[in-house]
């Protein structure tokens, strides 16, 4: 089997170890384990931690391991199908092209590390199940924007910015980020979407809004309504040359951009910049920003009866 072990990830780190002092490197793969077992291992964990004991603790109890028949590894007891076997220094294949996250072919054909199956374990009536990527939205997607939107907003927390809430929409392929923030001085986004790359998780996202603490970073209508009304085209907009990419797979890259994994990012400041006079701040035009006390509670009152439903959080 053909592998992709890129160097940005524990995989990639590891083989690259082994193939140094030319020894091979023992491996299974485990498929159809439950499914916090393949979201947790798409978590950009730091070295030396565990994801089998992240994903024991998102399930509330251990996950449950097996000894493999060939080799002195350990997989989920769970796992519908394992292959073991070892990926030996030095040797590649041509692999590819296939469908990849951000729904395009993972460029062209090219050599790739080969695993060796020397055992297939199975349960009973196996399932095969998999993952087709391609053009979004597909479950890689929605993942990628699950795992994504909690992990950099804990890593924005513990860095005591006034965050409110974080959002990689499917669509965007985990190339984009919404932060929704308080801004307690002047160009305070700049700073938030810096952080953003600071971060493990955030290091590969592209495309960053940042959005003031009364948007729904989760909403992208109210996201859009903000982007387009309160970031300035030229102000509002900062790009930021040579930051680290994905190598191969951004297809907004040049292919010489590609092959050195050079990106760019850009911030947009969809904020009221904190050095306009208070006076100057458009206030929303809300229900509650226009009309009288009075008038809301009978609208409000009448409103499931008008065939409405209520939002999120009893909102209208």
């Amino acid at each position: 089997l053909g592998c992709l072990f890129p160097m940005q990830q524990h995989i990639g780190q590891i083989y690259q170890k082994y193939e140094a002092r030319n020894l091979p490197m023992p491996a299974a793969v485990a498929i159809g384990a439950q499914p916090v077992v393949p979201i947790v291992s798409c978590v950009q964990l730091p070295a030396f931690v565990n994801e089998v004991e992240i994903a024991g603790a998102l399930q509330g109890e251990p996950v449950q391991l097996v000894k493999c028949e060939t080799v002195d590894l350990e997989v989920p007891a769970t796992a519908e199908i394992v292959l073991e076997g070892e990926v030996l220094p030095h040797e590649r294949k041509t692999e590819g092209p296939f469908g990849e996250y951000m729904g395009y072919e993972a460029g062209k054909s090219s050599p790739k590390p080969v695993f060796r199956v020397n055992a297939i374990t199975y349960r009973n009536d196996p399932i095969l199940p998999f993952s087709n990527m391609g053009m979004p939205i597909h479950e890689g997607q929605t993942a990628t924007a699950l795992i994504k939107s909690a992990e950099v907003y804990a890593e924005l927390k513990k860095m005591g910015l006034p965050i409110k809430g974080v959002f990689y929409p499917p669509y965007g392929v985990g190339h984009m980020a919404v932060v929704a923030t308080e801004t307690p001085f002047v160009n305070f986004a700049r700073r938030v979407a810096h952080s953003v790359w600071a971060t493990k998780p955030g290091l590969f996202t592209y495309y960053i809004v940042v959005v003031d603490a009364d948007v729904d970073p989760y909403n992208i209508d109210e996201v859009l309504h903000a982007l387009a009304t309160k970031c300035h085209p030229v102000n509002g907009i900062h790009p930021v040359p040579h930051t680290p990419g994905f190598p191969v797979l951004l297809p907004f890259l040049a292919p010489k951009e590609r092959l050195l994994g050079d990106a760019a990012g850009v911030i947009f400041d969809c904020t009221w910049p904190k050095d306009w006079p208070e006076e100057s701040i458009p206030i929303k035009a809300t229900l509650e920003n226009l009309w009288p006390k009075e008038i809301q509670q009978k609208v409000l009152g009448g409103w499931e009866r008008y065939g409405f439903k209520k939002g999120k959080g009893g909102r209208q």
